[in-house]
């Protein structure tokens, strides 16, 4: 029993390690992962190689896929880089995990050169003293993780009577049980991968079970991240669920080729088998390199067409708005009725908007928690009275004009309702997500950039607007990707997100903020291109 606690002591210590030294080699390349990531997509570094390099550094796909989704909204990047770009960082992620099987003291030379090499790029940062020593910190507890674990594997692999529950352990559900369950409760692969391979040359696990844990590893922490990322949105959200099927995909046919290596099979199971079964820890290394190779080939296969079809048709297009959310019969409006009523209504709405943005900025964010809840019932119940009055509309109305004009009045008024529910999503999930703070600052530059927009397009929508104010909200609005930008220079400079549950606020209110900025880019445009706009001249 006590060689099983040094074990699992071993292997928490492993954990620990690797959770520091991912945290303190993304802060110590924070300032250059995103310029690597851009580079990649925008054509002047080869898409593969940047993969490859922030995989191995950063060593999770949540940070190329956060900076992927910004570039791909803003239609300046190529689907076939960015796809190149999200392959190689799948495979970018075996570098530790080649180091273990070798010696303890090689893996601690490797990862102490590499954070050398990052402190090297941006040594002019003061802070970035502090992230070496902790990477430094970090590979000692690696170090001793790893001698803890092969000492207690030994003596526990020795012991009497151990041999019956390690060949139960060594059974293939179990086996797959082991890497599904480390998978899922470290959400990372190559976490898994390296507290699998640190117990098989002890003699804990067989070649064979780590084979087949390492697939279940691969699985298992593919479906903690859709766990974890459920509440997603915006372009991101394509880009995160186009993943997720082709990583379970390679892990299923990692399963059925080790499965049939080790029973009676045929000749091509068998051929199959030899190249997929290990016989040490090396060869498990070797094989979770194969695995995300396997992972890369089927993200190219099935996310090509679909971020091809991403940017060609945006799901937050004008299909979108023009659904008949209302039920106007396009034939039986009076348009200009119907537009004088959603002005009128409009009116009434963006004041509450600006309410809702300005309760989620950080100095009123502690005191005006009643007061945008308030605010939020406000819109909705404003939501039910544009219901109301368009069916009234329909009712009453007998006459038929163009419909052109009826069709644009249909299309303002699902704008508006649209930006009323992002808007309160948005200011609930401030609340909520604020109080981390390992996301505040990413939290405050958001609400800070929304309010801005909110209050520029607010004085353009008003009566007495200008063609300045016009003018002023087109080009925030049409800085979409700066805005982007600058949220992920945020990202890079805050906590270690990509592996908490903050990871899914951070997501989600990035889509939520993408959305709005495009709700408010349309509404502009409506508003200048409506004839007798602006009211009065520009000063």
């Amino acid at each position: 029993m006590q060689y099983a606690i040094t074990v699992l002591a071993g292997l928490g210590l492993i954990y620990a390690g690797l959770r520091l030294l991912a945290y303190s080699y993304r802060r110590l390349a924070s300032r250059r992962l995103d310029a690597v990531v851009r580079s990649g997509i925008g054509g002047t570094l080869t898409p593969w190689l940047a993969g490859l390099a922030v995989g191995a550094v950063a060593r999770n796909a949540g940070t190329i896929t956060l900076t992927a989704g910004g570039l791909l909204s803003t239609e300046g990047a190529r689907p076939s880089r960015v796809l190149a770009l999200l392959c190689g960082a799948a495979v970018g992620t075996a570098f530790l995990v080649f180091l273990v099987p070798i010696a303890p003291y090689t893996m601690g030379i490797g990862v102490l050169t590499v954070a050398a090499i990052l402190f090297l790029l941006d040594i002019r940062h003061a802070d970035q003293a502090q992230f070496a020593g902790e990477a430094v910190l970090a590979t000692i507890i690696l170090f001793i993780g790893l001698v803890t674990a092969r000492f207690g594997g030994e003596a526990l692999a020795a012991a009497p009577g151990a041999s019956d529950w390690l060949a139960i352990l060594a059974t293939p559900p179990a086996a797959l049980l082991i890497g599904a369950v480390l998978g899922g409760l470290t959400v990372s692969a190559w976490h898994a991968a390296i507290l699998v391979i640190a117990v098989v040359e002890p003699g804990v696990l067989a070649p064979a079970a780590a084979a087949l844990a390492l697939a279940g590893a691969l699985a298992g922490s593919t479906l903690a991240e859709l766990v974890l990322l459920r509440r997603l949105g915006g372009t991101v959200r394509q880009l995160v669920n186009a993943q997720i099927v082709p990583r379970l995909a390679a892990a299923v046919v990692a399963v059925a080729g080790l499965l049939a290596s080790v029973g009676d099979a045929t000749a091509l199971a068998e051929a199959v088998g030899s190249l997929l079964h290990p016989t040490d820890a090396f060869g498990l290394a070797v094989l979770y390199l194969a695995l995300q190779v396997l992972t890369g080939v089927c993200l190219w296969i099935w996310i090509g067409p679909r971020l091809t079809a991403l940017v060609r048709h945006r799901p937050d297009g004008d299909e979108a708005l023009a659904a008949p959310r209302y039920l106007f019969d396009a034939d039986a409006v009076d348009p200009e009725t119907a537009l004088d009523l959603i002005r009128r209504e409009q009116d009434r709405i963006v004041p509450h908007l600006a309410l809702v943005v300005e309760s989620a900025l950080p100095e009123n964010r502690g005191t005006a928690t009643g007061r945008a809840e308030a605010t939020t019932r406000g819109i909705a119940a404003l939501g039910q009275a544009i219901d109301r009055f368009a069916t009234d509309l329909i009712d009453r109305s007998h006459e038929r004009r163009p419909v052109a004009r009826a069709t644009r009045a249909m299309i303002r008024t699902n704008a508006l309702m649209e930006l009323n529910a992002a808007l309160s999503e948005f200011a609930v999930l401030a609340h909520v997500a604020a109080t981390s703070p390992a996301i505040a600052p990413i939290v405050d530059a958001m609400s800070e950039s929304l309010h801005a927009l909110v209050t520029a397009v607010g004085e353009a929508l008003g009566d007495d607007r200008s063609g300045d104010d016009l003018a002023l909200a087109r080009a925030l609005t049409d800085d979409r990707s700066g805005i982007l930008r600058r949220l992920r220079e945020k990202v890079g400079r805050s906590d270690d997100l990509i592996e908490t549950e903050d990871l899914g606020f951070v997501y989600q209110m990035t889509g939520v903020l993408e959305r709005c900025v495009w709700l408010l880019r349309h509404l502009v445009d409506d508003e200048a291109a409506t004839p007798g706009v602006p009211a009065r001249p520009s000063a």
